[in-house]
């Protein structure tokens, strides 16, 4: 083994029996580097005094040079080699002689752009400096060209692959690409074409997401038209997909048309109106739980909506009409003031979403709950367990798998009522008090997964299965990306920003769980999975030892769901560790009376990782009272 040296990424010199090799200065290194970029180049010495000590005499310049050479001869007469040729004019360095990153580097970029890629790692020289002017502006210069020159073999090496069918490493080469370039549209696109093909589509549709919030933040602009219509023809091919893998009797579904808006204002108006319009067209389709159609005609359900402004506030009027009734059975108005145009659409196409989503799903489902469950569809069966889902009664939520085999008995490959059947076992589990045994928490992961296999392109899927990684198997890095993939198929969801706020409480990012929280539960405080919201709020605080906000919230799921045995156990701990000892025993009372047969020893606990934080909160619960 020779001596080498590397000047891609943090610099290094290495002697002959491969240890690290020290240099007396720093601007000897400086020269060394300098030198192993132009290596086998013949460099001036004049040249080389004026880049490390232009602010010297020349007397002293020559002799600050000769000390740094000096240094560098000695890493290779240690191994028995020369690696410098010089004269009293004249300085190289022999790349014959040691190895040299940068070289080879070069050596491998027009055959070989993978194997030159393997050898970047970082800017050229990254974070090497030395107080000259001439120094620094020539490695500003050549670390630029480095880094073009490694983009190029990146993107080059990623094509290389894709064209041989080996995605993986031509999505990693990609990857690797937009590190060095975040801002590089045709980088992003060549990864969403590579996600897209390798069957990704919701990674393909994150990372635009990802870029264009970078591009807003960075720049203040929009990704370019060709960047936003590859996103669109992949969203399509999803939508496309989903529709496939959901066309379970699907003409049972219900059907929402959205009639125009009916503005009153001025221009700004009617171009926020269309703004609301145009994102709503864009969201509503994820749902699967009904369909969107283009025909008043073909619907049973009718969105009817006035925007109107007065002063610095406008407000959305809203309206659900069962078509074949005429019914308007719900109705909401939401004010919003000052902002701009942008914001206030973002804000009343969230709200909209929102709540709309949850009245069909409620009056549907109150609709099909008055049909006999043995004569009801596959589609119909779905809604049904919406409905139950909706309640927030862990009582209710275990007649959800029933329901579901019913539907399995019909169709075995629907992967709504694969993921609903798992994601009741996950809600009793979860919300409730019980352990689950683990042949049943086998079995939802199972069907969990099989569901994924189905439908990968469904956001309900995705937040099944991120509840399954963080309270079965307490993995919450991955709960915390697949609820990300959910979020890049609809990033309206707040029951995925909720499962991703649990993520990050548990694994101990409790401030930043409850800041993203906060934003949930205070634009939806008619939710009907507050309590779900007020609960994961409530965690984070317990997380931070603020057991009086926590015991609080706690109070709030509770009366906002009163069977939720996960708010009165959190309620129970939080009063005890803040000194309301009498108050804490008198709710633990009043939950054994409502459950006799607890027993901590089969209780389910939530998952913190810090496990400090876990004796804390069973503390809370043993010192009230409640049994062993």
């Amino acid at each position: 083994m020779g001596p080498s040296v590397k000047v891609l990424g943090a610099f290094e010199v290495r002697d002959g029996s491969g240890g690290i090799a020290s240099l007396r200065t720093r601007k000897t290194q400086a020269i060394l580097g300098y030198l192993a970029v132009n290596a086998d180049k013949l460099q001036p010495r004049e040249w080389l005094m004026s880049l490390a000590w232009s602010d010297r005499s020349e007397p002293q310049a020559r002799q600050s040079l000769n000390d740094a050479l000096k240094s560098i001869r000695r890493v290779g007469r240690e191994a028995g080699i020369e690696i410098l040729k010089s004269d009293s004019q004249q300085v190289t360095l022999l790349s014959e002689a040691m190895t040299i990153d940068v070289v080879r580097f070069r050596a491998l970029l027009q055959d070989d752009p993978a194997g030159a890629a393997k050898l970047y790692h970082g800017p050229l020289l990254d974070g090497f400096s030395i107080p000259d002017p001439a120094f620094e502006e020539w490695l500003t210069s050549v670390r630029a060209e480095h880094h073009a020159l490694a983009s190029d073999a990146f993107a080059r090496a990623s094509d290389a692959f894709e064209a041989a069918g080996e995605l993986d490493p031509a999505i990693d080469h990609a990857r690797s690409l937009i590190e060095l370039e975040p801002l590089n549209e045709e980088a992003q696109r060549r990864l969403m074409r590579l996600l897209d093909r390798a069957g990704e589509r919701s990674k393909a549709l994150l990372q635009y997401q990802t870029f264009q919030q970078t591009l807003k933040k960075e720049l203040q602009t929009e990704p370019h038209a060709e960047t936003a219509a590859l996103f669109e023809e992949i969203r399509g091919s999803a939508q496309q997909g989903s529709a496939l893998a959901g066309s379970h009797e699907g003409g049972n579904k219900p059907r929402l048309f959205v009639e125009p808006f009916a503005v009153t204002g001025g221009a700004e108006e009617e171009a926020l109106a269309k703004g609301i319009a145009e994102q709503l067209a864009e969201v509503l389709p994820s749902m699967r739980n009904f369909l969107v159609v283009t025909r008043p005609e073909d619907a049973n359900y009718l969105l009817r909506s006035s925007l109107r402004a007065s002063g610095h506030r406008r407000r959305l009027q809203a309206h659900l009409i069962y078509s074949p009734e005429q019914d308007r059975f719900w109705s909401r108005h939401f004010d919003f003031d000052d902002g701009d145009v942008f914001e206030a659409q973002d804000f009343f196409a969230h709200e909209l979403f929102r709540t709309v989503r949850g009245a069909i799903n409620d009056s549907d489902g109150r609709r099909v709950s008055r049909k006999d469950v043995t004569q009801m569809t596959v589609d119909e069966l779905l809604s049904l367990s919406a409905h139950k889902f909706m309640q927030n009664d862990v009582q209710v939520w275990r007649e959800v798998p029933a329901i579901m085999d019913r539907a399995l008995a019909k169709d075995p490959d629907n992967p709504a009522a694969l993921a609903r059947w798992a994601l009741a076992t996950l809600a009793e589990y979860s919300y409730g008090y019980r352990k689950i045994a683990s042949e049943r928490q086998q079995e939802a992961k199972a069907r969990a997964n099989r569901a994924q296999q189905l439908d990968p392109l469904s956001a309900f899927v995705h937040l099944v299965r991120a509840n399954l990684s963080l309270y079965f198997d307490a993995a919450y890095e991955d709960a915390i990306i697949t609820a990300n993939r959910a979020l890049a198929i609809n990033p309206q969801s707040d029951l995925v920003r909720n499962i991703k706020c649990q993520a990050m409480i548990f694994a101990g990012r409790c401030r930043e769980g409850i800041e993203q929280m906060l934003t949930v539960a205070e634009l939806n405080p008619d939710s009907a999975y507050l309590s779900s919201y007020l609960v994961t709020h409530a965690l984070g605080n317990f997380g931070l030892a603020d057991y009086d906000a926590a015991a609080i919230l706690y109070r709030q799921a509770e009366r906002a769901s009163p069977n939720l045995p996960i708010a009165l156990m959190g309620r129970i701990t939080s009063l005890w560790h803040n000194g309301d000892r009498k108050e804490a025993e008198e709710t633990a009372r009043r939950f054994l009376a409502d459950h006799p047969e607890f027993r901590l020893v089969e209780a389910h606990l939530p998952p913190w990782r810090d496990q400090e934080t876990m004796l804390r909160y069973v503390e809370g619960l043993r010192e009230t009272g409640l049994p062993e």
